[in-house]
């Protein structure tokens, strides 16, 4: 038989109009929406007319910025509000009601950023001002741990329009395939510093110092954030002029914990060392050494020495001089010295050639002259290694210093740079990248761009100190 129940007749007892027929529930949902949009104009309305302007507002504000939550005009102004200005909502909503995007003007009153590389190839849709780094209003989340995205959308294909450039220009993470070997250790650099120094010399097993005593010594009795203020086990209490170093260093040391203090003869060395600035065999002077100083400073010190023993004693002068090793290029002195002014000259030269011959040049480099006291090459030792990042040693002091510096205890010269390489810190650094907020769950520390390169260098004049605010444009309340 045929079917007579088909699709055809079911059709035709749907009524087409079902839907515009009254009914309870659609009455219901109908009068809720318009309730729901009456609360919301109603809200808004409200918030504006108390001055309050949270519905419009992404979320809150970072930390440091919290304080002008307030105070919206002073970012999304566009230019800085002041006077008159400053006291009408209306400048606030000028243009764009509810979205006025921060200029990096207004960034710029209160923090100092160097403009990008005008050489650089910015392609459609990259962004390079202040907010398209720093993203406000996503709650307390660190703004300074921008995107990696930001620093990618450049660096993994840099180009420039013009010339070339000494930077990598693929860099797309931090990662054995997305980032180079430092360059330090990439360009095989050596440490030029003018200074004598033999890591395995001292952290070898069984070392005895002048006195006999037998020590081993660690990293942290030489190197030690700038901050440490505990004191140091072979050195001695800076004296008046503390441990200036006859050859300068590289840079001015740092106040804080992250970055390792510079070496100071004083505070690091004195305790073993200050017998190699003994300057007189005869035991005229017991316990009185030469300070570690410039040689015209050293020289004015041993004048005034031997001065005031021939005073204490006048017969000191008919001694017999002791041998004499010469400079080189120096003529030999006289042999007898027959005034009191003669016997301290020959007695101060007898003391130099001791000192810068013998003592001095264990550690230093020195250039001779003839007739005119030697020049110690300045020492050069480098304050920062990596000039377009940085490091800090306290977010790693449970670390123990050869767990990075892994080649120090075997290093025989100063040319050795010991710096750990970018394997050493992808043992660790190889977790979650940087994308504006913390993340939780990593096995791994953090790996993003913002972990070790800031681009702002603030070192140069800018904004640092000299803010141009009062305490109430900060915390009145201005829409």
């Amino acid at each position: 038989m045929a079917r007579t129940r088909t699709t055809k007749r079911l059709a035709k007892r749907i009524e087409l109009h079902y839907f515009q027929q009254p009914h309870p529930f659609r009455r219901l949902v109908r009068w809720l929406t318009i309730a729901a949009l009456a609360v919301s104009a109603g809200w808004i309305g409200l918030s504006a007319a108390s001055k309050d302007n949270s519905p419009y507002s992404r979320g809150p504000l970072s930390t440091p910025h919290a304080m002008f939550s307030k105070n919206c005009v002073l970012c999304h102004g566009g230019v800085r509000a002041a006077g008159p200005e400053a006291n009408s909502r209306s400048a606030s909503l000028a243009t764009g009601f509810f979205r006025r995007p921060v200029s990096d003007p207004a960034c710029l009153q209160c923090h100092a950023g160097p403009a990008h590389h005008e050489r650089q190839v910015l392609d459609r849709g990259m962004r390079t001002d202040c907010a398209g780094c720093h993203v406000e209003h996503k709650g307390f989340a660190d703004i300074r741990l921008f995107s990696d995205r930001s620093c990618t959308q450049c660096h993994a294909d840099l180009r420039v329009r013009e010339g070339t450039t000494s930077f990598v220009k693929n860099i797309s993470s931090f990662s054995p395939t997305g980032h180079p070997e430092f360059a330090v250790l990439r360009l095989k650099s050596r440490d030029t510093a003018q200074l004598k120094l033999n890591h395995q010399a001292h952290l070898k097993q069984g070392l005895r110092l002048q006195d006999g005593t037998v020590v081993q010594m660690n990293c942290s009795d030489c190197h030690r954030p700038a901050n440490y203020s505990r004191s140091w086990p072979y050195g001695q209490v800076p004296p008046e002029r503390p441990g200036k170093s006859p050859g300068g260093s590289a840079g001015p040391p740092s106040s804080d914990a992250r970055h390792m203090a510079p070496v100071d003869y004083a505070r690091q060395c004195s305790g073993c060392h200050d017998r190699d600035l003994e300057f007189d065999k005869s035991g005229l002077f017991p316990g009185i050494h030469a300070p570690h100083d410039r040689p015209e400073i050293v020289h004015a010190f041993l004048l005034e020495q031997y001065r005031q023993a021939l005073a204490r004693n006048p017969r000191l002068k008919m001694e017999s001089p002791q041998a004499l090793v010469r400079y080189p290029g120096r003529r030999s002195p006289p042999l007898t010295p027959r005034t009191n002014d003669a016997w301290v000259a020959e007695r101060v030269r007898e003391a130099e050639t001791l000192l810068f011959m013998k003592g001095c040049k264990v550690c230093h480099a020195i250039e001779y002259a003839a007739e005119a006291l030697p020049v110690i090459v300045p020492t050069a030792v480098p304050a920062r290694w990596f000039s377009h990042a940085f490091f800090d040693h306290h977010a790693h002091r449970a670390l123990t210093c050869v767990a990075c510096h892994d080649r120090a205890p075997d290093s025989t010269r100063t040319a050795d740079v010991l710096l750990p390489g970018i394997k050493a810190c992808l043992e660790c650094h190889s977790g979650a990248k940087n994308e504006g907020t913390f993340s939780t769950g990593n096995t791994r520390a953090r790996s993003g761009c913002a972990e070790c390169h800031v681009y702002h260098d603030q070192t140069g004049p800018g904004k640092l100190w000299e803010g141009a605010r009062e305490i109430r444009e900060l915390t009145k309340v201005i829409r």
